[in-house]
């Protein structure tokens, strides 16, 4: 594997279309996967820290890493349901939907517009935040990677906005 520096893996990042010879698209893209708060135990993850287990302490460094990064579109796996279907108690439910409330309307606050899909255990979903002033959502679809497994990915396309 070759050493990239961070010029060129961010340029290497930067997906650009052309028509033409004119640029019309420039696309920071950014992908983060959050730990749904109800996954968050210390039986699933023993080595973490109680304070990487606390979903406050972990939306801080979300919040600090994509405002220093400024994505365009930020893919997110494991957020957390806005409704239960899943088998969880009061508190997880709760702590799940708080997480769910925050995120979405800390972007919603900082220009970006969002969609999301839950998976089938009802536990945890994945979600795609885009700026609002610069993109328009066309598209968008689930896809399974394995029919029999709850896991997908949200695809999406994208056209500039007017």
């Amino acid at each position: 594997m070759s050493e990239y520096t961070r010029k060129e893996i961010d340029t290497k990042l930067q997906f650009k279309k052309k028509v033409s010879d004119k640029l019309v698209l420039n696309v920071k893209l950014m992908h983060w996967n959050t730990l749904a708060q109800r996954l968050a135990t210390k039986d699933k993850y023993p080595a973490a820290t109680a304070a990487h287990l606390n979903w406050d302490y972990r939306f801080k460094l979300i919040k600090a890493h994509v405002t220093k990064e400024d994505p365009d579109v930020l893919g997110i796996c494991e957020i957390d349901c806005e409704k239960n279907k899943g088998k969880f108690g009061k508190v997880e439910v709760a702590e799940g939907q708080k997480a769910f409330k925050q995120m979405t309307d800390w972007f919603t606050q900082k220009g970006y517009l969002w969609h999301y899909a839950e998976n089938e255990t009802g536990c945890h979903g994945t979600a795609v935040f885009y700026k609002k002033a610069k993109l328009v959502l066309t598209k968008w679809e689930t896809q399974k990677f394995d029919p029999s497994e709850p896991y997908f990915f949200l695809a999406c396309k994208f056209s500039e906005a007017v």
